[in-house]
């Protein structure tokens, strides 16, 4: 009895290979038919040595080609980033959605391939964030400056998300976390600001398999490298338990000084700034703040995590390290029918007009 035959051809469709380095976060360049990225194999720091072909093969001619011949299509490629020599196996991961995992911490390819998916976040820095909120620029500042402002009482949000995201990428927006889709940027053109949630990243198809193996419109497998990182940060009095957080007594002293939570999201955020471009700050409609920032481009390992860890110390919510979390839309509006404001907007940081 033979085994049955493995059909390549269909697991290229189904995982097409720009895609499948694109999920992992790598960057890629067009060059007419072709495209060029840096090797995720040999942890290429300068040049972009590895090229996808117009048949979905690729090949490094860098320092790969001195070592080995290395190259083939979208399965050769798992397999070299998972370890795996045995196709059959590499074939059944694709299929199941799973990406590359490197069992050694050391090989180069994961440090700059599997972003950590259990981060260590360090402490708050209490003292630090109430001496940044009182030296800061609170709300007003970052109204007054704005590079973009609103000032009327109508959403601004189809505007906004056509500068987040040019081109016609597929986004999926939500009306809360079960009620979502994927659709191509066109087609939610004049329904952006009835809804309150968006993923900051473009999605690379409508479809794409969670965690728990289901199919669904909102999936981390189907999220594409990060574009923006999202700093969300709710100064909360107590949680959803009704136990007081870190931050209670900080609330209360600056209540007393009429520092609103606004006031210190705005603080941080500025601060912040410093370190990734800032983008976007918009309300929740409640009493947190989101700021985006520019992260196309920036390795998640050496940038990125650094950034979200030192937000995190500041008071920031981990959650939004997840590149397909839910964030609020950018002048959409909340389930209470509140206009998530944006307060402030500078074109020039979003990703097709930054340098």
């Amino acid at each position: 009895m033979t085994k049955d035959v493995i059909d390549f051809q269909r697991i290229r469709h189904r995982v097409p290979l720009k895609a499948f380095l694109e999920s992992l976060g790598c960057i890629l360049q067009e060059e007419g038919d072709t495209y060029r990225l840096a090797c995720p194999l040999h942890n290429e720091k300068h040049g972009a040595s590895f090229i996808i072909y117009r048949d979905q093969h690729w090949f490094c001619h860098g320092r790969c080609i001195s070592k080995f011949e290395r190259g083939g299509d979208v399965v050769d490629l798992a397999g070299a980033l998972w370890g795996l020599e045995n196709k059959r196996e590499v074939v059944a991961r694709l299929s199941d959605g799973e990406i590359p995992q490197i069992r050694s911490p050391e090989t180069p390819a994961e440090r700059l391939l599997a972003p950590l998916r259990s981060p260590k976040w360090p402490p708050r820095e209490l003292q630090e964030i109430d001496s940044l909120v009182r030296e800061g620029r609170g709300l007003y500042d970052a109204w007054e400056g704005s590079p973009c402002r609103f000032d009327d009482e109508f959403s601004h949000a189809e505007e906004i998300i056509d500068t987040l995201f040019p081109g016609n990428p597929l986004l999926c927006v939500g009306g809360a976390n079960e009620a979502f889709a994927t659709r191509r940027r066109e087609v939610w053109r004049g329904n952006l600001s009835r809804h309150p949630l968006i993923v900051p990243n473009p999605m690379l198809r409508p479809f794409g398999r969670t965690k728990a193996g289901k199919i669904s419109q909102h999936s981390l497998e189907a999220t594409a490298g990060r574009v923006y990182l999202v700093i969300e940060l709710d100064f909360a009095r107590f949680r959803n338990d009704g136990t007081p957080t870190e931050f209670l007594d900080l609330i209360e002293t600056w209540t007393q000084e009429k520092i609103s939570v606004q006031d210190a999201c705005c603080a941080i955020l500025w601060r912040l700034a410093k370190r990734l471009p800032l983008v976007l700050i918009v309300h929740s409609g409640g009493k947190s703040c989101h700021g985006w920032f520019l992260a196309y481009g920036r390795d998640d390992h050496s940038v990125l995590l650094p950034f979200m860890q030192r937000a995190h110390q500041l008071g920031a919510d981990p959650v939004t390290w997840r590149r397909s979390q839910f964030v609020r839309m950018p002048d959409g509006t909340r389930q209470s029918g509140e206009r998530q404001t944006t307060f402030h907007f500078n074109p020039k940081n979003a990703v097709g007009h930054a340098r």
